[in-house]
């Protein structure tokens, strides 16, 4: 979720990289929340674990 700041800190901080939002893709406590998407390539992955 966009606005747990904790959690997106946590992601791009081991390298992940926002891919995309998805609007309304989760239903939580009959609210609808956007979703976004983070990821990192294979290719990516060694030079995060090197810092």
């Amino acid at each position: 979720m966009p606005r747990n700041i904790p959690s997106v800190r946590v992601v791009e901080k081991n390298g992940l990289r926002l891919e995309g939002l998805a609007k309304r893709y989760l239903q939580i406590n009959g609210v609808w929340e956007d979703h976004a998407i983070y990821a990192i390539t294979a290719e990516e992955w060694p030079e995060r674990e090197q810092g």
